[in-house]
């Protein structure tokens, strides 16, 4: 909270109401900078007021008034003060646009990276737990990641028992993968020649983000089939009853067709 104070500072201003709870020389009410900052340190001293002392102090009668300070140094803070709006009644700390909520407060303090156009394939309703994102960034649980944070065991892919279990081996270059996207591939109409030089999930995900302008929902079937693609590996895994490629690819299209009320035409390329 310290780190973004400054930041959160610019979007929120104080409204004057009877200045009994706005510090005079700790809150930046002087739109939006310190009374110290605005004025230099030689003025405040001058001004022979306590360190804690409300803004309330400049106050009288629900005007502004300095005749109680014994100081020469005030003009331009006589000159200020005219130009800051004493609404009365009790004092308030607002928001830039007069709505404060937690949304826009984040935008404000977070860093963003310039959008992807596959963004969304990425957080599809059928992507379970974010599935795709850390299929990209290859945080998946594969055998070779575990290898890495020195589990020990044998890396082989269950799907096919003949390579390495890696992201981009399970979800692109496995013939189980392949099959499951040409069986899709086939029946939805899809261009299937870039499909053959595809080696890794980037390469997965930029043929994907071709078809999914033509298809919006194409979106919701490529992140279900990443899903069933993986539950088919982890279910091979773990000894569970393995299902064949045509059965786990109609699964995935059906399931997709009826649980979002697709119909078959609808998502034909």
């Amino acid at each position: 909270m310290i780190a973004v104070r400054e930041v959160m500072q610019q979007k929120v201003y104080f409204e004057i109401g009877d200045g009994q709870h706005i510090k005079l020389f700790r809150d930046p009410w002087c739109k939006g900078q310190m009374f110290s900052s605005l004025f230099g340190h030689r003025v405040v001293r001058s001004m022979h007021l306590q360190s804690d002392a409300p803004v309330s102090s400049l106050i009288f009668n629900g005007a502004w008034s300095l005749h109680n300070l014994q100081s020469d140094n005030l003009v331009a803070v006589q000159v200020f003060l005219q130009t800051v709006e004493i609404k009365g009644g009790e004092d308030k700390l607002l928001w830039d646009d007069g709505n404060f909520n937690f949304k826009n407060a984040w935008k404000c303090v977070r860093h963003t990276n310039i959008v992807v156009p596959w963004f969304k394939l990425c957080w599809g309703r059928l992507s379970q737990d974010g599935l795709a994102v850390l299929m990209l960034l290859d945080r998946l649980p594969t055998m070779c990641n575990l290898q890495r944070r020195r589990v020990c065991l044998v890396s082989r892919c269950t799907l096919c028992q003949k390579s390495l279990d890696t992201t981009d081996h399970v979800f692109v270059t496995c013939p189980f993968s392949q099959g499951f996207w040409k069986w899709l591939g086939g029946i939805l109409g899809w261009d299937l020649i870039k499909f053959q030089d595809m080696l890794t999930a980037w390469d997965l995900f930029n043929w994907m983000d071709n078809l999914y302008n033509k298809s919006k929902q194409l979106q919701i079937l490529f992140a279900a089939g990443l899903w069933y693609i993986w539950r088919e590996r982890n279910n091979r895994l773990h000894g569970s009853i393995s299902l064949r490629l045509e059965v786990v690819a109609r699964t995935t299209f059906l399931e997709v067709c009826d649980v979002q009320r697709i119909n078959f035409i609808d998502v034909i390329v």
